[in-house]
Order: structure tokens, then C-alpha cells, then sequence
């Protein structure tokens, strides 16, 4: 009883810490999907992105929740460990779903690029399809899963199942971040602007990372074996919940763009009149950024140029 109670108290530490970061990065995340919604009233209006946003951090909250439980529910950490994972994944789903409806709703003209998009919607749906029934029968009978003392009980390897669902998740993730890129090239717009336009939709590459962290935690966690590890498994949970989590900010921040631009379009405009200047110039990456449709530098089928007309000399 006495190193029950031990393994409880080392459990716990091993959890509040990163609890606390979650919950940190979760108050960020608050803010910036508020934000998101209140840019998008503001300006195009709300889009079926903005509410798989609002359902996805909705998850991440069940998710954070879960996490704590670990601390005071040392017993049920198998049951919990079950509802956690089907949460995850279907967090991930609409995160990955909301960055693809984002991208047709900027990405109008009908090109290939459209049609690569829906296509990984497609994709999308069947790999979340296919890990919710691999979480729910990779034993049998399924509350094995939370309850080994059932006799005739049996796995597949879990170890093996969460290392496939980490692997395919990140290079997804890739696929999808790298997906706008040749188009933000080609926007009629300055280099630096450009750049800073890539960098802001390849924020991404931080929950890949993460996921790749995780990886190496997954094979420390025992999972195959009844009683999982303590330490590698807290880890896990935190990274699970800190990927969401970021995924949730990737996918947010980028959408900020119209107000961002209108902050710096006031502080120029004011900067400006002080000096005696003129107008600023408006950019194709507003369009990018959800005033609009975007458009490329060939100047496809439906596309929309960005660029500020020329007037005809007399």
C-alpha cells in the first residue's frame, strides 16, 4: 500500500509540470482562436474553417482535462488512457479538416490544386476512420483494453499501432503545410513579403516536431505490456495534448493576417500624414490572408490578379 501511494505521489509530480504548460499554452490559444473568430465577423465572416477551429479547441479542452485526471485518478489510467486517445485523434482530424477548408476557401480558382485539396480531405476521413477502429479493437474483448485481469483477453501490438498513427499524422501534416507554397510564390507581391507569408503558414513544422518527439517517448511507454511505464506515458499524454494544442495556434495565426494588416495600415496611414505622404499600397497577401481569393503569378483559370491597376497615359 505504502508504494502504491509512493507511485501515486511520483506520478503526480511527473504530471503538474506539464500540466501547467498546457494549460499556459491553452489560455493562448483561447485568446488567439477569440481573436480569429472576432477578425473573421469583422471582415469575410465566419466560414466552416472558423467552427472546425472552435470545435477543435473545444476538444483540446476535453483533452487538457483528461490529462489531469492522470493525477488524481492513478487507477483508471488505462480507462482514461482509452478516452484520451479516441479525443486525440479526432482533434487531430478537425485541425487537419479546418487548415483544408481554410485552403479552399482561399485557393478559388479551379485548378489541380483544389482538387488535391479535396482529395486530402478524403484522405483525412478514412485515416480517422481507420485509428478509431484500430483504438477500439486492438484488443478483444475491447475492455481489455482497461481491464487485463479479463481471461482470454488478447492485443495486436499497441506499440506498433501508435508509432504507425504518429508517422502517418506528421507526414500529413507535412503535405498539408507544404501545399500553398508554389501559390504564395507566386503572389504578385515583394519578396520579403513572401517569405514572411511562407513562414507564417509553416508554423506547422513545430507540431511536427512534436510528434516526432513523441515517437521516441512511444517506444518507452510499454504499451504492449499491462501496466504501462509511468514516466514515459505522462510524457506522452503531455505531448499529445501540447501537439493539439499547437496545431490549434498553427492553424489560427495565419488567419489573423486581416487584422494584423489593419494595426500596420493605420500606424503607416498615421506615419504617412506626419511626414506628408501618401497612401499605402495594398498587397496580394491580404487576399491570402481571408479578404479574399488568392491568385497566382501565371494567372490560372478564375484567378484574380492582386495587383493595383494601371492608369492608360493620355
Amino acid at each position: 500500500m505504502a508504494s502504491q501511494s509512493v507511485t501515486s505521489l511520483d506520478m503526480a509530480s511527473q504530471v503538474k509540470a506539464p500540466l501547467a504548460i498546457n494549460c499556459t499554452i491553452l489560455v493562448l490559444v483561447i485568446i488567439v482562436v477569440g481573436m480569429r473568430v472576432w477578425t473573421r465577423v469583422r471582415g469575410v465572416g465566419l466560414g466552416l474553417d472558423d467552427g472546425l477551429a472552435a470545435a477543435a479547441t473545444i476538444l483540446g479542452i476535453l483533452c487538457l482535462g483528461l490529462q489531469g485526471f492522470f493525477i488524481t485518478n492513478s487507477n483508471l489510467i488505462l480507462k482514461i488512457l482509452f478516452g484520451f486517445d479516441m479525443l486525440y485523434v479526432h482533434a487531430l482530424a478537425i485541425i487537419k479538416t479546418s487548415v483544408l477548408c481554410f485552403y479552399l476557401r482561399i485557393f478559388a480558382s479551379p485548378s489541380g490544386l483544389r482538387r488535391v485539396i479535396q482529395a486530402l480531405l478524403g484522405l483525412v476521413g478514412g485515416w480517422t476512420v481507420a485509428f478509431s477502429l484500430a483504438l477500439a479493437f486492438v484488443c478483444h474483448p475491447l475492455p481489455f483494453r482497461w481491464d487485463p485481469t479479463i481471461r482470454g483477453g488478447s492485443c495486436g501490438s499497441q506499440t506498433a499501432m501508435y508509432a504507425t498513427l504518429i508517422i502517418t499524422n506528421a507526414v500529413m501534416d507535412l503535405v498539408i503545410m507544404m501545399l500553398p507554397m508554389y501559390t504564395i510564390w507566386g503572389l504578385k507581391m515583394r519578396g520579403p513579403e513572401k517569405i514572411g507569408l511562407m513562414a507564417c503558414f509553416s508554423l506547422g513544422t513545430a507540431v511536427v516536431v512534436a510528434s516526432c518527439v513523441r515517437l521516441t517517448t512511444v517506444f518507452n511507454s510499454n504499451y504492449d505490456n499491462s501496466n504501462p511505464t509511468g514516466g514515459a506515458l505522462s510524457t506522452n499524454i503531455f505531448l499529445c495534448v501540447f501537439e493539439v494544442l499547437l496545431g490549434l495556434l498553427c492553424i489560427s495565426l495565419p488567419t489573423l493576417g486581416p487584422l494584423y494588416m489593419r494595426l500596420t495600415s493605420r500606424f503607416v496611414s498615421t506615419s504617412s500624414s506626419r511626414l506628408g505622404g501618401g497612401r499605402p499600397r495594398c498587397h496580394g497577401g491580404r487576399r491570402l490572408y481571408g479578404y479574399g481569393h488568392s491568385s497566382s503569378a501565371s494567372g490560372g483559370s478564375g484567378s484574380t490578379s492582386t495587383a493595383p491597376p494601371r492608369r492608360r497615359r493620355a
